[in-house]
């Protein structure tokens, strides 16, 4: 009779003295991860307590997640924007008929406690642009992303870059895909990959007022197949145990994945000299008394307290205080993130034409009403604020939202 059993008549084990298939099977089934500890290099502690940040819960987002899971990966955050629809279900193995219409992301961290219920999953329902964090990225070990367009894998990988976290990209189409590492340092980002076609894109992403576009046609759905999203998904799990690991692996560099004609070979990246996508913070500051929630001016208090005068404050990303209609002149206040304007709100309710928006980055009393709220502003939950000290860059976080964002044990990190 066939059995599951890794020892047979001839096993090293029986022949050490086991005697029993009880015997056997009690060894098996000691730990759940008693497979992963035959692995010389192997550390599940590292794996429990790993903190892991998917960006993506598509097909490539499931896979990923499952593995995670079954690898007893103890925290992970899944940011998606979107809810299931019918077509992922031939491509999403943890997606099902009843999960029509909710959040992907919420679905996935369930999917993952299922899978493994010592595993501490939290999901994010966010827009990646402008809906997340910056300390998110912060706290992660790893980002893995299981994105489908070229804005939302550029604004991950500056900020990684930005808070020195390493990323693995992820992308498929039919039977290929690939894979790539980016670690931040001397070598090349995803930035420095892009192609002048790629830029044209990104360009077309925006109008002359600098609003977002409806994208849905400028980067077209990508054919895929399951068996494609489960080997890609496979390695970008193998290149994150690496990095747990400390294991040299494809850093600043990809693998390239064809089925049809059983082609795979690895890239190398060079770092491009006039690249931008390599800011970074010189240092990063907690401050556990600030958060989305904190009115301006006694965040600028607090800034102003720790460096001095002369600090230049910034938000992480473009924000918009003002509307302006160009055909009939009216104005309207409007605050949030330049990303999250949708056509809707760009239009003017008074003749139907386009609005154009006074856009800021500085946070100063001339900029903006220091009696409002960051989170008024458009400045999400557990973010990190830049403050320029003459050619320095020191992030502000406001760790005041560590455990509202992701109720973790989020936050002591270098």
């Amino acid at each position: 009779m066939a059995t599951s059993c890794a020892c047979n008549r001839k096993s090293p084990l029986v022949a050490g003295g086991i005697s029993s298939m009880a015997e056997v099977l009690e060894w098996e089934e000691e730990s759940r991860f008693s497979r992963f500890s035959l692995i010389s290099w192997w550390e599940q502690e590292r794996l429990r307590s790993a903190k892991i940040l998917v960006v993506g819960a598509g097909a490539l987002g499931n896979e990923i997640v499952k593995n995670l899971a079954l690898l007893g990966v103890g925290n992970l955050v899944v940011v998606d924007m979107d809810s299931v629809e019918r077509s992922n279900l031939s491509r999403s193995a943890l997606f099902r008929e009843r999960d029509i219409g909710m959040p992907k992301a919420e679905i996935l961290c369930s999917s993952a406690r299922d899978l493994f219920p010592g595993i501490n999953a939290v999901p994010m329902t966010e827009n990646i642009l402008h809906g997340v964090g910056i300390g998110v990225f912060r706290w992660a070990d790893v980002i893995i992303g299981g994105l489908d367009n070229r804005e939302a894998r550029l604004a991950l990988s500056r900020t990684c870059n930005l808070v020195g976290r390493p990323w693995i990209d992820g992308a498929i189409d039919v039977l290929a895909g690939i894979v790539r590492v980016f670690v931040p340092g001397d070598g090349a980002c995803y930035e420095c990959t892009l192609s002048e076609a790629d830029w044209t894109i990104l360009d077309q992403r925006r109008a002359c007022s600098l609003l977002p576009r409806d994208s849905a046609n400028l980067e077209p759905r990508v054919p895929t197949t399951p068996t494609t999203s489960s080997v890609i998904a496979g390695i970008q799990c193998s290149e994150a145990i690496k990095l747990l690991h400390g294991i040299e692996g494809l850093k600043n560099s990809g693998f390239q994945f064809d089925a049809r004609n059983f082609d795979c070979y690895t890239v190398n990246y060079r770092r491009d000299p006039e690249c931008y996508g390599h800011d970074c913070f010189d240092e990063i500051l907690e401050s556990d008394s600030c958060s989305q929630n904190s009115i301006v001016v006694d965040v600028l208090g607090e800034i102003d307290q720790r460096f001095g005068p002369g600090a230049i404050v910034e938000a992480p990303r473009e924000l918009v205080c003002e509307l302006k209609c160009d055909a009939c002149g009216k104005a309207e206040a409007w605050h949030g993130a330049l990303d999250s304007l949708n056509p809707d709100i760009a239009t003017c309710p008074h003749c139907s034409a386009s609005r154009s928006p006074k856009a800021f980055h500085r946070i100063h009393e001339s900029t903006v009403s220091t009696e409002m709220a960051l989170r008024e502003l458009g400045i999400p939950a557990f973010d990190i604020l830049r403050i320029r000290l003459g050619d320095r860059l020191i992030g502000f976080e406001l760790s005041g939202d560590r455990n509202l964002v992701c109720g973790l044990p989020i936050g002591g990190v270098t």
